[in-house]
């Protein structure tokens, strides 16, 4: 696993116990945009990649009338124990839910009508390995759903933190932390050359692009998973001073609003050749 990959298995991890509260909504809005789109057969076999709590998977059931056998994969193992506690309570019993890495799916070939991957594919470091295997696993005919943030999405608040590494050569993993991020983003044409490179046909793809505004102080909450990651980087001791720059430099460029910054969220379905 690489450095960037155990960062955000870690960030995502500790926010387990929150995660539903803060993002349901969301989530199930992403999920069903694309899910919508597309035509289910009856009792399809489904793939949730990077299912988390199981958000996402319990759309796509509904979705199908609880009628099928669901699966999803997660990297963090805290994540999944959740997923099948909340599945548990629902008493759900066509899913299961288990740890998985999207660059190694441990499901054969042609295996699933459905593989669905909700506002993921950016934390995936190897996204044309990411692809090639969500393909692999998906029979020819069936469909897939993504969405996720692309590129040029929080290009202030990035652009804002190298501003800030800048001024700290000393602590060289800040920078890289940053690059990580800005890296982790692939813009509208990116997309639909990894999708058509993998066998997969696009049915439909577009981004939706945001201006939001929020108070600086949100570039260092708990639950921006920009900083959470970056401070991973950073020595104990100079973690508070990061964030104290973090906040002052985005206060400098804010205007009556707060701190500007973009959105863009990619959607996009279709079928396997």
């Amino acid at each position: 696993m690489s450095d960037f990959q155990s960062r955000v298995t870690k960030t995502f991890s500790d926010w387990t116990l929150w995660y539903d509260e803060h993002f349901r909504g969301w989530m199930r809005y992403a999920a069903n945009m694309v899910l919508n789109e597309i035509k289910i057969p009856e009792n399809p076999t489904c793939l949730d990649v990077a299912c988390g709590t199981g958000l996402s998977t319990f759309e796509l059931i509904k979705q199908c009338n609880n009628k099928g056998t669901f699966y999803g994969i997660d990297i963090s193992k805290n994540m999944i124990d959740q997923a099948r506690r909340i599945a548990s309570e629902k008493e759900i019993d066509n899913v299961e839910f288990q740890y998985g890495d999207v660059e190694k799916i441990g499901f054969p070939d042609s295996t699933f009508d459905v593989v669905l991957c909700n506002m993921s594919i950016p934390f995936f470091p190897n996204k044309p390995k990411a692809f090639s295997e969500m393909s692999r696993v998906l029979k020819h005919g069936g469909q897939y759903a993504f969405t996720y943030n692309a590129k040029p999405h929080f290009k202030e608040g990035i652009e804002n933190a190298f501003k800030v590494a800048a001024n700290h050569p000393e602590v060289p993993t800040f920078h890289q932390a940053v690059t990580d991020t800005q890296n982790m983003f692939i813009d509208i044409e990116e997309s639909r050359d990894f999708l058509e490179g993998v066998g997969l046909n696009v049915s439909n793809m577009y981004g939706r692009h945001s201006v939001n505004y929020a108070d600086p102080s949100f570039l260092v909450s708990d639950r921006n998973s920009a900083w959470d990651t970056w401070k991973q980087a950073l020595p104990e001791n100079i973690i508070d001073v990061i964030g104290r720059e973090l906040v002052k430099a985005g206060r400098e460029v804010s205007g009556s609003r707060g701190f500007k910054y973009t959105g863009y969220i990619i959607f996009a379905w279709g079928t396997k050749q």
